[in-house]
């Protein structure tokens, strides 16, 4: 209990410390804005406490399925820290500012060719407005260009390292609340069809959102009026859920797996319990 406890106040706290972590580095943020932020650090804080601290789960998925919230977690953190950090004049002085803006401005460059999620955002800011359109490409490249890494370190610990851990079994209740496997048809194609049904709304979304953005909103420059603070915010969020979509769907389609793994040697047993003598 006591152990738990201890786990699921730092969890809370880290999400706090990472949810505060860009206002507290640049400094033309507004008070009602750091008011905000406080208050959902807080909120989100509250519910994480709550839920790693009960035994019976309900909102967070893989709760006992490491590393996989750890890393989505570390994902948004690194997304957030790459794209506060080199804007920050609080914590970095200008000759370390400097050469994080050029890579920043790089990677921009590199991740903005035609058709691409990061041209359709950098698109949103005003034709006019080149700072703007170069501010935008560059947090949009940053943003994607991690979230990618992630995904594909991932996938390096399903393929390579075996996750989840093969140790005990995988408890679908415990780390799929939400998910009733006595509903509906066979639960592996469920879970296939879930899994597959997330990777792809994963991979259109980036490129959906700042077309619809554009769309329904009807104006050029959507972010031109935009405060640093909350461009960061929307960048962040317009490449991390996407990506834990993604994330979602192939740790879905690996659970699919394995209970066929499962099925399959139980089935093997049974047939060499009833083999003739």
């Amino acid at each position: 209990m006591t152990s738990r406890l201890t786990g699921a106040i730092l969890r809370a706290g880290l999400v706090m410390a990472v949810v505060t972590m860009p206002a507290g580095v640049l400094i033309e943020v507004s008070a009602d804005t750091k008011q905000m932020v406080t208050f959902a650090a807080i909120l989100l804080g509250i519910i994480t406490l709550t839920e790693y601290n009960s035994v019976y789960p309900s909102l967070i998925e893989f709760r006992d399925a490491a590393p996989y919230n750890r890393l989505r977690f570390t994902m948004l953190a690194t997304t957030l820290a790459v794209l506060s950090i080199p804007h920050s004049q609080t914590i970095l002085p200008n000759v370390v500012q400097a050469p994080l803006l050029n890579i920043a401005d790089q990677v921009g460059q590199a991740m903005d060719f035609p058709f691409s999620p990061v041209r359709l955002v950098a698109q949103l800011a005003s034709e006019g407005s080149l700072e703007n359109q170069v501010l935008l490409r560059n947090a949009a490249g940053l943003a994607y260009m991690v979230c990618l890494l992630w995904l594909a370190i991932f996938a390096l610990a399903v393929r390579i390292g075996g996750w989840p851990s093969t140790k005990r079994p995988l408890n679908i209740w415990v780390n799929l609340p939400m998910f009733d496997p006595t509903v509906g048809r066979d639960v592996v194609l469920r879970l296939a069809r879930d899994g597959r049904l997330n990777i792809l709304v994963g991979f259109l979304l980036p490129f959906v959102v700042p077309v619809l953005a554009k769309l329904l909103l009807g104006r050029p420059g959507l972010v031109d009026d935009v405060q640093l603070h909350s461009l960061i915010w929307m960048t962040a969020l317009w490449a991390f859920l996407p990506a834990a979509l993604i994330l979602r769907g192939l740790a879905l389609l690996r659970v699919a797996e394995l209970i066929v793994q499962t099925r399959a040697a139980h089935g093997a047993k049974q047939d060499k319990s009833f083999a003739p003598a």
